[in-house]
């Protein structure tokens, strides 16, 4: 069994009185079952959610699509077996910040200063 530590908060008494009917509605009386699982989904909205994407064929990466990850707060894997394509405009900071990796069985078509880059960053495997 894990360690535990003691948290304690303090609220008004009408916080008190919501959280206590949320608790008595939701959990059984069980605000240990209550915290733990309200402390575990702010934990887990702090951590970039990553998804797999796995492709074949021809596939164009562009800053639109790597900008909504990022405000999605989205990180990617990526098997392709194809052509990848990233658009110019994509800055190497954008695609750290949303590829987790990439794997291309085939042609990554994108300047040499990035492809060195996400090499060095194991970022392209």
């Amino acid at each position: 069994m894990g360690e535990f530590i003691e948290i304690k908060v303090n609220v008004d008494l009408q916080t008190k009185k919501s959280l206590n009917n949320i608790v008595h509605e939701k959990y059984n009386n069980k605000h240990e079952d209550f915290y733990r699982d309200l402390i575990e989904k702010y934990l887990q909205s702090q951590i970039p959610y990553t998804e797999l994407n796995f492709a074949m064929g021809i596939s164009y990466l562009t800053k639109r699509k790597l900008e909504n990850l990022v405000r999605n707060n989205k990180k990617v894997n990526v098997i392709l077996i194809g052509t990848m394509v990233f658009s110019r405009e994509i800055s190497f900071e954008l695609a750290k910040k949303t590829l987790n990796s990439l794997k291309v069985y085939g042609i990554l078509i994108c300047n040499s200063k990035m492809k060195k880059e996400l090499i060095s960053k194991h970022i392209l495997i």
